[in-house]
C-alpha cells in the first residue's frame, strides 16, 4: 500500500489514509509515519489543511495523535493566525478525544505563578483559555489557573475567574471576587455562577444588580432571570430607563438575549434612544423576539381556559386557568414563559403556582332535584357525571347523592324520557354517602331513583351527606354540586362553608341558566374552599361545565399579582404564553 501511495502527491496519500484506515490501520498507519519522517514541515502541514475540513474517523483521529506527539500542533491550535475560533474548538475537542493530557499542556502556555512561562500574544493567550474551557470538564484545571486570577493583566484575571468560577459554581468564591477593582473581573465571576442554583447563589446574584458597572449588573440580571424568577422583570425596566447610556444599552443588550415578548415594548422605545449602542442593541433585540414569536407561534397554539379570576379583600388578583395544548395540559411552564396584563400595562409583581393532580382523588357529586331545575337539566347533568367517569383512576373514590324533596307522590322523576316512580322516600336521617371506586357501583348510582329527604335546602344537605361519607376515603376532596340560578341565600350556607374548609374539601359548582356568577350565594362557597364556579346558560353547556371541573382538578395554574394602579371599577386580566410547546392568550373581567 505504502509503495502505491509513494507515487502520489502528499496530501493525496495523506487524504486516502485517512479516509480508508480504518480497512486497514497497521497499514496506512505506517504510511502516514513514513510521510511524516520524509518531510515533517510539509506533513504538518497538510495535516493542519485535513483536520480544518472537519473530516471525523478513525484516520483522522489517529493523524491528529500523530502530529501531536511530533509537533507543535497545541502551539498551532492556539494561534488564530493558523485556526478560526470554532475551527480550533473543533481540532481540539477532536484531539481530547485521544490525549488526556492535552489540557495540561494547554495550561503550560501562559505564564506561571511566579511570573515565568512563554510570553505570547494577547491574542493567543485568549484562544489557550478559550480551548481548555472547551476541552477540559470538572475542576481538575481550576489548580492550574488559580494564580491567573491575581495576574497584572486584567485580560487574563477576567478570562481565568470566568474559567474557574464556570468550574466551582460556588457562591462564596464569586462573593469574594466581588470585591476586585476590575469589572470585568467581576462582570465574568457573575457570569460564571449562570445555571447554578446552589445555595446562595441567587443572593449573590441580587447582591451584584447593584453594582455601579453596567455589565456586572447585566450579567447579574441575566443570571437571576435564567433561574425564571419573574422578580427581576422590574429591574430590566428600570435599566432600561436609567440616565446612563451604558446601563440602557446593556438593559435592551439583556431583552435580546431573553427574546422575551413581554419586553416588545419598552425595545420598541429605545430605537429612537440617542445613543447609538442603545439603538443598535434594540433593533437587535426586537428581531431576536419577533423571531421568538413567530418560532413559539409555528409550534402550535395553546389554549387558555379560565377557572376563576377573583379580586381578594386586599387588592390582590387570583386567576385560576387551564393551558392546552396539542397533547392536551402543558405541564412544568415556567413562570417567564407567561405574561401577564391588566389592560396595556405589563403586571411585573406576580406568583405562578402550578397546582398537579394528586395521587388519589375523592369527588362527590350532588344531583339534586330543585325547584329551578328541570328534568332535562338534571339528566344532562347525569349523562355529563358518565361521560367523565373515565377520567377517574382506579383508586379514586366517586360519591352520589342523589336528592330529591319530600313532597306529595304525585311528583314524578324522568330517566332518559322513561317516566318512573318518585324514588324513596325518608323520614328518618339518611346515611352517609357512600364512595365507591367501582365504575359500574358508579353507573348505578348516577342512574338510581332519588332519596326522598326533608330538608329546606336539600342542596346542602347533600353535602353534608357527601362530606360525612368522604371522612371514610382516602385522597383529596372534592365536591361538586349541581345548581340552579335561583339558589336562596341562607344562614345555613356559612356553616356548611366552616365544614367544608375543616374537612379539607374543595367545592365547585355547575350552576345551569346562568352566564355568570353574578354574586351568585354559592359562589362565595366555591371561593371560600378554592373552587370553581362554572356557569352553563343552557343544558348544552352541562358537560363543558364539568368538564372543565375536571380539567382543573386534574392540572392548573394560579396566578396571583397586584394591580399597578388601583381604584379602577373594572379591568381586563390577560395572559399571554410563549413556549416551546406553542403560544397562546386569553383575557378575563377582573371586577
Amino acid at each position: 500500500m505504502a509503495l502505491k501511495a509513494s507515487h502520489m502527491p502528499m496530501l493525496d496519500q495523506m487524504e486516502k489514509a485517512v479516509q480508508v484506515f480504518g480497512e486497514n490501520p497497521a497499514a496506512w498507519g505506517q504510511v502516514l509515519r513514513n510521510l511524516f519522517v520524509n518531510d515533517s514541515e510539509g506533513f504538518r502541514t497538510n495535516s493542519i489543511r485535513l483536520l480544518k475540513s472537519g473530516v471525523d474517523g478513525p484516520g483522522s483521529k489517529y493523524l491528529a495523535t500523530l502530529l501531536f506527539q511530533h509537533s507543535t500542533l497545541v502551539d498551532q491550535i492556539c494561534d488564530p493566525e493558523h485556526f478560526t475560533r470554532e475551527e480550533a474548538l473543533a481540532l481540539a475537542r477532536q484531539v481530547a478525544r485521544v490525549e488526556p493530557l492535552l489540557d495540561t499542556k494547554l495550561a503550560r502556555l501562559l505564564p506561571t505563578a511566579h511570573g515565568g512561562g512563554r510570553q505570547l500574544p494577547a491574542a493567543t493567550q485568549d484562544r489557550v483559555l478559550e480551548v481548555l474551557d472547551a476541552v477540559s470538564e470538572g475542576t481538575r484545571i481550576v489548580p492550574m489557573l488559580a494564580h491567573l486570577v491575581q495576574d497584572t493583566n486584567a485580560r487574563l484575571r477576567s478570562k481565568a475567574a470566568l474559567i474557574i468560577g464556570r468550574r466551582l459554581r460556588n457562591a462564596r468564591w464569586a462573593e469574594k471576587h466581588l470585591q476586585e477593582m476590575d469589572p470585568r473581573v467581576r462582570a465574568n465571576a457573575i457570569e460564571a455562577l449562570w445555571g447554578s442554583d446552589s445555595a446562595g447563589v441567587k443572593d449573590i446574584l441580587w447582591q451584584a444588580t447593584k453594582d455601579e458597572n453596567n455589565r456586572v449588573a447585566g450579567n447579574a440580571a441575566l443570571g437571576i432571570y435564567n433561574l425564571a424568577d419573574p422578580a427581576v422583570v422590574p429591574l430590566f425596566l428600570d435599566m432600561a430607563k436609567d440616565k446612563r447610556s451604558e446601563f440602557r444599552a446593556t438593559a435592551v443588550w439583556l431583552m435580546g438575549q431573553t427574546s422575551d415578548p413581554r419586553f416588545l415594548p419598552a425595545a420598541l422605545r429605545l430605537v429612537v434612544d440617542p445613543d447609538s449602542e442603545v439603538r443598535t442593541n434594540a433593533l437587535k433585540a426586537i428581531a431576536r423576539i419577533k423571531q421568538r414569536v413567530a418560532s413559539c407561534t409555528e409550534a402550535g397554539a395553546i389554549k387558555v381556559e379560565w377557572l376563576r379570576a377573583e379580586v381578594q379583600t386586599d387588592g390582590t388578583r387570583r386567576v385560576n386557568a387551564i393551558l392546552l395544548g396539542q397533547d392536551g395540559c402543558l405541564k412544568g411552564v415556567s413562570p417567564l414563559e407567561l405574561a401577564v396584563w391588566e389592560d396595556a400595562n405589563l403586571v411585573t409583581d406576580y406568583q405562578l403556582q402550578e397546582h398537579r393532580r394528586p395521587e388519589t382523588l375523592s369527588i362527590g357529586f350532588a344531583l339534586c332535584q330543585q325547584p329551578d331545575l328541570s328534568d332535562e337539566g338534571l339528566h344532562a347533568a347525569s349523562e355529563s357525571i358518565l361521560k367523565c367517569l373515565p377520567r377517574k383512576k382506579p383508586g379514586d373514590f366517586w360519591g352520589i347523592a342523589r336528592l330529591g324533596q319530600l313532597v306529595a307522590d304525585s311528583i314524578q322523576f324522568r330517566w332518559q324520557g322513561s317516566t318512573q316512580a318518585a324514588g324513596v322516600e325518608s323520614t328518618t336521617e339518611v346515611d352517609p354517602i357512600r364512595y365507591s371506586v367501582h365504575p359500574e357501583a358508579l353507573k348505578k348510582a348516577v342512574q338510581s331513583l332519588p332519596v326522598r329527604v326533608q330538608a329546606s335546602q336539600i342542596l346542602l344537605e347533600a353535602v353534608r351527606l357527601l362530606l360525612a361519607g368522604a371522612a371514610n376515603t382516602r385522597g383529596t376532596r372534592h365536591l361538586v354540586l349541581l345548581a340552579g340560578p335561583d339558589f336562596a341565600d341562607c344562614r345555613e350556607l356559612e356553616a356548611v362553608s366552616k365544614n367544608c374548609i375543616n374537612a379539607k374539601a374543595t367545592v365547585h359548582v355547575v350552576c345551569l341558566g346562568v352566564s355568570s356568577a353574578n354574586g351568585h350565594p354559592l359562589d362565595r362557597l366555591c371561593s371560600a374552599t378554592g373552587g370553581f364556579f362554572m356557569p352553563a346558560s343552557g343544558d348544552d353547556d352541562i358537560f363543558s361545565a364539568y368538564e372543565r371541573i375536571f380539567k382543573g382538578i386534574e392540572h392548573r395554574y394560579e396566578i396571583q399579582f397586584r394591580l399597578a394602579a388601583q381604584g379602577h371599577a373594572e379591568l381586563t386580566a390577560k395572559l399571554q404564553i410563549y413556549s416551546s410547546l406553542g403560544a397562546g392568550a386569553g383575557q378575563v373581567a377582573l371586577g
